[in-house]
């Protein structure tokens, strides 16, 4: 496993689903966090234009030796 290659491809699937987010290998675990701000439809009638949601995940290599 390419630790530097694993951050790299999850920031270039990120850059490709159009989602904002950083990627970071710390020991021996992938590290991806993101956001996304998105306009509303019906909140805008009482002030609330758009909302950003927050999401993480964590991926950690298993040996199947």
């Amino acid at each position: 496993m390419d630790p530097q290659l694993a951050v790299v491809e999850a920031q270039r699937y990120l850059t490709a689903s159009g989602v904002s987010g950083t990627a970071r290998w710390t020991d021996g675990r992938l590290f991806v966090e993101t956001a996304i701000t998105r306009p509303t439809v019906f909140l805008s009638s009482i002030g609330i234009s758009e909302f950003t949601v927050h999401g993480s995940g964590t991926a950690v290599v298993v040996s199947a030796g």
